[in-house]
């Protein structure tokens, strides 16, 4: 490397009062991703806080679509019998 007279520091190049935004680019693979619930912070105790309050509606969102085509998947087994009964008649 070369030493460059001129160089000074800067500490606080990115430093600014308040961020109202971030930019994000993400490349994608596969068509209707959803990115969400986007945090960003210096204090670990909120970061945790927040992850657990994610990951249990995740997991509650989960569990009501499971049951939900749990439902779905039942209710197609009992019209099935009923279709082919007319159709033997």
């Amino acid at each position: 490397m070369i030493d460059n007279p001129e160089y000074k520091a800067v500490d606080d190049l990115y430093s600014f009062p308040s961020f109202e935004s971030a930019g994000i680019e993400v490349w994608q693979v596969k068509a209707g991703t959803i990115f969400d619930n986007f945090l960003v912070t210096d204090d670990e105790e909120l970061a945790a806080a927040a992850r657990k309050k994610v990951n249990a509606q995740r997991e509650a969102e989960q569990k009501l679509e499971a049951e939900e085509r749990a439902a779905e998947a039942e209710k197609e087994k009992e019209e099935a019998p009923a279709s082919e009964e007319k159709e033997d008649l």
